[in-house]
């Protein structure tokens, strides 16, 4: 919350046809206060259409404040925002970590213009480079932090609501942006690297704040929301150890999204053209490589508690999932298995009854029973794909609320799932021959799809049918399974 706030204060300020700087000083301060925080300053020197608040911070915000902030009035009505360079943030906390942090940064550089209308206010801003050092110290370990990122440009607008709320959208989008971390206690051997890079990068915001937020305890405020997406084009990421372990990841492409209110938490990502890899220094944990051409994962939570069931889905789907050549060396010397990619996929959507703010820790801890009950669940587009497998399935459930089964706490499920395969005797042989699972694990998943699976119309295929009984029995192709 300590930086979050100075940014929503260069976003918030009422719109109004004429923007002076006293108007946008007088609102920044208004709108601190709505935070729970209060904007000070030392005086003010007024020269012209301009004024410069001295020596300008946050109650609650960094320990040494802004030089000087100056807002000088333009004759278009809009307002030019600039700072004080090579600034300074000294955080320090009396722990038993022994916190202590030192940021030094410069927004010199930054230009940022104020203009609107009494509906909204648009925030434009640009730099050619923005950079910022950061060193830290906990438990006697010191760390550096150097942050670049070039060719910034963007805009925000607010908009005030009609229910007493204020609306912060817009974005920014970046050329490049590195973040170099080094790690530096006294053994040699355990220090470590993090270097990360993206370029191409573009952040979009729609934001919701209630005027009221400071005054309520809860999570997640009735009237607080916000959709957030993160794009970014080639990144790489790398962490390392003096002592030889290196962990790292790349793509081509990639997205972030979060969505979030009171009532229901979103998320998603996905990925093009991505690269995993880890190197260990540690003998016990094996190396690998890993490639992805694309992946996909997503998921929506309902948060509050309601009388009426509510959606809740889960999805992912990765394409061309490819160890490298030398993984597969390791794993299948001879080699038994084609060097061929996995894809996989799957989606579940269902409804659930929600019995209590998930995100009211109070309340939570006081729960006597589930947090959710299931109302019903479907499964649909099951696939995986990998040398000569195949395997499809599909299916849904409902649950009756007037039978709870007593080891779960969950009502009892009625419904079928099914599910066809291929190619699976094929794929066990060549694991077999292998040698890297026991003959007697082989020898028992055989034995489990003669047993559970009926064999279909073509060499090596199977299919078979789950059932949940209405008495709470559940069988596959008619054979009880407890």
């Amino acid at each position: 919350m300590r930086y979050f706030i100075p940014a929503l204060l260069l976003a918030a300020a009422p719109a109004f046809a004429q923007i002076t700087p006293d108007d946008l000083l007088a609102n920044w301060q208004e709108f601190s206060l709505q935070l729970g925080d209060e904007l000070v300053y030392e005086r003010i020197e007024r020269k012209g259409d301009s004024l410069t608040l001295i020596n300008v911070t946050l109650v609650d915000g960094p320990e040494a404040p802004l030089k000087w902030l100056r807002l000088d009035g333009l004759p278009d009505g809009s307002v030019d925002i600039s700072f004080s360079p090579n600034l300074e943030n000294i955080i320090t906390r009396e722990d038993s970590d022994g916190f202590s942090s030192i940021t030094n940064y410069s927004l010199s550089g930054l230009a940022l213009n104020a203009s609107g209308n009494p509906a909204a206010i648009l925030y434009r801003f640009s730099a050619d480079t923005l950079t910022s050092k950061t060193t830290e110290i906990t438990d006697s370990v010191p760390s550096r932090t150097d942050l670049r990122i070039s060719a910034i440009a963007g805009e925000i607008r607010h908009r005030p609501t009609a229910n007493e709320s204020q609306n912060l959208a817009g974005f920014v989008t970046f050329e490049s942006i590195t973040i170099n971390n080094r790690l530096t206690p006294l053994a040699p051997a355990e220090r470590t690297f993090f270097d990360w890079a993206a370029l191409d990068t573009r952040l979009d915001l729609d934001v919701t704040i209630p005027n009221d937020i400071a005054k309520t305890d809860a999570n997640i405020p009735e009237g607080l929301s916000m959709a957030i997406t993160l794009a970014t084009g080639p990144y790489d990421m790398r962490f390392s150890e003096k002592a030889g372990s290196e962990f790292t990841f790349s793509q081509q492409s990639g997205l972030l999204m979060l969505g979030m209110d009171a009532r229901q938490l979103s998320y998603a990502a996905s990925t093009e053209i991505a690269n995993i890899a880890l190197q260990s220094s540690d003998s016990s944990i094996p190396g690998f490589g890993l490639g992805i051409e694309a992946g996909a994962f997503e998921i929506k939570i309902p948060l509050k508690k309601s009388d009426e069931a509510q959606d809740f889905s889960l999805a992912s789907r990765f394409t061309g999932l490819l160890l490298d050549e030398r993984t597969w060396q390791g794993l299948d010397p001879v080699p038994e298995l084609s060097l061929a990619p996995l894809n996989f996929g799957f989606a579940l959507n269902g409804t659930a009854l929600i019995n209590e703010d998930l995100f009211d820790d109070g309340a939570m801890q006081a729960l006597v029973g589930p947090a959710a009950e299931l109302r019903s669940l479907k499964l649909s587009g099951l696939s995986l794909d990998f040398d000569g497998l195949g395997l499809n399935g599909n299916g849904a459930l409902t649950f009756n609320p007037d039978r709870i089964d007593p080891a779960t706490g969950q009502p009892v499920p009625t419904g079928r799932f099914e599910f066809s395969l291929t190619g699976a005797l094929g794929l066990l042989d060549k694991i077999g021959r292998m040698g890297v699972v026991d003959p007697l694990v082989i020898l028992g998943a055989k034995g489990a799809l003669g047993m559970f699976a009926r064999p279909g119309n073509m060499p090596d295929s199977f299919s078979t049918v789950i059932e949940f009984q209405e008495d709470g029995s559940i069988t596959a192709n008619g054979v009880a399974l407890e």
